[in-house]
């Protein structure tokens, strides 16, 4: 017999672990308290996936309330591709059907309660944007067609909410009582593949299908909405378009902004838990493996200044590392992480890395101009 090569050179092979997935930031979660053929154990319900409106039609019948909400979901352009449904126990709170429906499907981003005449209470949409608090990176949304929630006023019971700086519900008001306008925005913003090249959004501008603008919203009407934060359809001249494209809140704060930090995050963090997970040796603690550790948030990063969401600008913010106020990010982003030997020797002896600093310049969206003519003759 002959003798193995492996005596002379030994190839071997390292398997490298798969790591984890970014989270899914384009899912829409419905809460119905109508079981219809879906959950044909209520007591036991999970969740279903749709994916076509004839799947509802089925489950649920074309008189249902998740039928027309559906509708207006699938009649947005692009098509988006699916959303999944919840129950919603009619003698529950909202608040402990979204904890039981977390329990089962924890991938969900923004929350939709669908209530049974399609209208929630004050009290209910508070303890919508209350409850989704509780858990990170969830969003929530509803339409509106009671006048005095848009009021900034004491009276009006929503004003102290828009005060908590939550900055999770997407709140649009709607004068005709199109109780599902907020899901054709829904339908829109989460469309956005933040893995392509210019890829992200702003929502003022955009359509709503199948809803119909309030041609009757007067300006006093819509300078109440923005003040809270409030979201609204109607005409510009004779084009239709949402605005202003804001979470609910008095601070402010645009959706794509909320949308795209949350992305942003779980970039960062899926990149640089690969970067341990999938090691075949161990990352050291070491300065050298600080570097691996800011190559793969520059990944993410890169993919943000890629997709639109940051880009190069002027940093205003505090000063560490080697940024200053006033420097510039040549592109969009700066990544700082001290020498290990200035690191604490308790945290060392935990394993943790010194701690990695980004600046990050938004790219923002431009929503209105000024213009100057000048002439002569």
């Amino acid at each position: 017999m002959t003798l193995s090569v492996n005596n002379v050179v030994n190839v071997q092979l390292n398997n490298i672990a798969t790591g984890i997935r970014k989270g899914d930031f384009g899912k829409l979660a419905f809460l119905t308290q109508d079981a219809g053929t879906a959950f044909p154990d209520p007591d036991n319900a999970t969740f279903v996936e749709i994916g076509t409106i004839d799947e509802v039609k089925d489950y649920w019948g074309t008189g249902s309330v998740m039928y027309q909400a559906a509708q207006v979901f699938f009649s947005q352009s692009p098509k988006p591709k699916s959303f999944v449904v919840g129950l919603w126990d009619s003698e529950g709170t909202l608040t402990d059907a979204i904890a039981k429906f977390n329990d089962s499907y924890p991938n969900w981003y923004v929350m939709r309660p669908l209530p049974p005449t399609g209208v929630l209470e004050a009290p209910q949409i508070i303890e919508l944007s209350t409850a989704v608090a509780a858990y990170d990176k969830k969003r929530c949304s509803y339409t509106t067609s009671v006048a005095a929630h848009i009021e900034n006023s004491d009276t009006n019971p929503l004003k102290a909410l828009a005060g908590r700086a939550f900055n999770n519900l997407w709140l649009q008001y709607d004068k005709q009582n199109q109780h599902y306008a907020d899901v054709s925005a829904m339908a829109r913003a989460l469309s956005v593949n933040f893995s392509g090249n210019r890829t992200t959004i702003t929502m003022k501008f955009k359509q709503e299908p199948g809803i119909s603008p309030n041609d009757n919203l007067t300006l006093t009407e819509a300078n109440k909405c923005k003040a809270l934060g409030i979201n609204y359809y109607t005409y510009y001249s004779t084009f239709a378009m949402i605005a202003e494209g804001t979470v609910f809140g008095t601070d402010q704060r645009f959706w794509d902004e909320i949308h795209g930090l949350d992305w942003f995050c779980n970039a960062v963090q899926t990149y640089v838990f690969n970067a341990l997970a999938q090691s075949p040796t161990k990352v050291p603690q070491t300065n050298k493996g600080n570097e691996k550790l800011v190559g793969a948030a520059a990944v993410a990063c890169q993919e943000a200044v890629d997709n639109g969401f940051i880009a190069p600008g002027v940093w205003y913010g505090d000063e560490f590392g080697e940024l200053a106020y006033g420097d510039r990010l040549e592109t969009g982003f700066y990544i700082y992480m001290p020498d290990v030997d200035t690191q604490d020797q308790v945290d060392r002896e935990a394993r943790k890395a010194t701690v990695m600093q980004i600046a990050i310049k938004l790219a923002g969206a431009i929503h209105s101009a000024d213009i100057i003519i000048n002439f002569t003759r």
